[in-house]
């Protein structure tokens, strides 16, 4: 038994199997004790999670159907959910609950200097997750909270795996997770600057300039002020500042034409040519149900902390929800 809060809040029986927890608001008083796993939650918390602070009249009549519930769904498990004035408290296995489980393993590789093991332990922790936090409970100012906590432990869990993997001479292996930070977060500054380390490291310097660039102009535009220190160490530790500052070099008016059959300095070649490739993935399907255990497959694989190889082929008959199943 073991539950999950790193992603869509689960209750997971075994292999494959899990058991049911009816409802957003019941999902939320799971999720609350198993966050709080092993201390007290009084009651007021569970309504400011579940009515933002402004429960009904029957609120506390409501929660202890919920309590009931979920104490039949524990039955024959670790965990037991006792009664503890003014609340309830949830005894168990720390590691039956996947962000306590997390927390411990990224604890774990923070104290360690070997790279290579901490690494391991690391993407062991990134792999517990299988989507966003808490990702169908009600949405109310705690839920958004206890969310941005956990994202920001990732976040912070995706830069310590990548220091590793450059110390390592493996940075190109955190760069699809660092990037997935960036698209959420795009001017976190620690993430920008080891993106542009490890795209370096992997050969990709191109890329690497063209993060910085793109950083210093939403900089400049949204917060008017230039790259802090992070980034502009980073671009110095990759030689990249002599690239960035150099000024495009005019085209010569009215120069002499090389000589037939000299080939033109590499510098005087124009640039390739990038084709942007359109966005055009079908909208997700509204009625989408099923297919629980190919997409967490596919998040391992290629999703959000990802600790697969990035790529993946789905192949199934016609009619089955491939695409469904991907876009989602």
């Amino acid at each position: 038994m073991r539950i999950q809060l790193l992603g869509p809040v689960e209750l997971h029986t075994g292999v494959g199997s899990t058991a049911e927890v009816a409802g957003a608001k019941r999902r939320g008083v799971l999720a609350l004790l198993a966050l709080e796993l092993g201390r007290r939650v009084p009651v007021e918390r569970f309504f400011e999670l579940l009515w933002d602070g402004e429960p009904p009249a029957r609120a506390k009549a409501a929660l202890q159907v919920h309590v009931a519930a979920l104490r039949k769904a524990l039955q024959d498990t670790s965990f037991v959910l006792l009664t503890r004035s003014p609340g309830y408290l949830l005894t168990g296995d720390p590691d039956a609950v996947d962000a306590r489980r997390f927390q411990d393993l990224t604890a774990r590789a923070a104290d360690l200097r070997d790279d290579a093991e901490a690494a391991r332990l690391l993407r062991q922790a990134l792999g517990l997750w299988q989507g966003p936090a808490l990702a169908d409970l009600p949405d109310t100012p705690l839920r958004r909270a206890l969310t941005g906590r956990l994202d920001d432990a990732r976040c912070r869990a995706v830069e310590d795996w990548a220091e590793r993997e450059l110390r390592l001479g493996t940075g190109a292996n955190a760069v699809p997770a660092l990037e997935q930070v960036v698209r959420a977060c795009s001017l976190r500054e620690p993430t920008l600057a080891l993106l542009i380390r490890c795209l370096q490291q992997a050969g990709r310097r191109r890329d690497a300039l063209e993060v910085y660039r793109n950083t210093r102009a939403r900089l400049e535009d949204h917060l008017g002020i230039s790259p802090g220190p992070l980034l502009q160490a980073a671009l110095e530790d990759t030689d990249l500042a002599h690239a960035v500052l150099a000024p495009p070099t005019p085209p010569a008016t009215g120069s002499t034409p090389p000589p037939t059959g000299a080939t033109p300095s590499a510098s005087l070649l124009p640039e390739p040519v990038v084709n942007t490739v359109p966005r055009q993935l079908p909208r997700q399907s509204a009625g989408f149900v099923g297919r629980t255990e190919e997409l967490r497959w596919l998040d391992r694989e290629c999703g959000e902390g990802q600790t697969g190889g990035g790529l993946s082929l789905l192949v199934g008959p016609a009619g089955s929800g491939k695409t469904a199943t991907v876009v989602r």
